[in-house]
């Protein structure tokens, strides 16, 4: 169920994506691989009170689903400014304080920033760049928090990596608000 949903998603069958997905939640309801693709597939929409939803009631039955905990908080503080939600963020990435995987270091970073706790979000956004991969997000996000602590050059040079990179991954869509 999984892997067809996903093929379809990739065709553009949305509609037939969530039903695939759905129906294989109602033969294996507990099968966190098809719960976190269901909110996946919200989130790929634009849907984001479902995806929001659907993490939650993984993370309910699953609470040590890393992947879901990293991508339900990067999806509340990439998409709302409320401090409950940011709140919860900071929550559910307390456990990748000392991460040594990149992404969920990057959104820990991430959600330390939104929070307005700029030298912590550095040290972490740093640890993230360095342990990670050639990532646009993780290398803008680092940008925005050197920006914000006042370090301009080296905030420059993050974002100018951040270019290089976005040239790349066509994908990376906070391009328009890179700036030095």
């Amino acid at each position: 169920y999984r892997l067809l949903g996903a093929v379809m998603l990739n065709q553009g069958k949305l509609l037939d994506a969530k039903e695939v997905y759905q129906q294989g939640l109602g033969v294996m309801p507990d099968s966190p691989e098809l719960m976190l693709a269901l909110a996946k597939y919200f989130r790929e929409i634009k849907a984001y009170d479902e995806a929001v939803v659907s993490y939650e009631a993984l993370l309910k039955r699953y609470p040590d689903a890393d992947e879901a905990a990293n991508d339900l908080a990067d999806l509340l503080v990439n998409t709302s400014n409320d401090p409950d939600r940011l709140k919860q963020a900071a929550q559910l990435v307390e456990r990748f304080k000392n991460s040594k995987q990149p992404y969920a270091l990057d959104t820990y970073g991430w959600v330390l920033f939104k929070l307005g706790e700029l030298d912590k979000a550095v040290i972490a956004l740093k640890q993230a760049v360095k342990v990670g991969l050639d990532n646009a997000y993780m290398y803008y996000h680092l940008g925005e928090a050197l920006y914000a602590v006042g370090d301009y050059s080296a905030s420059k040079l993050e974002l100018e990596k951040v270019l290089l990179l976005a040239k790349k991954d066509k994908a990376f869509s906070e391009l328009g608000r890179v700036r030095f």
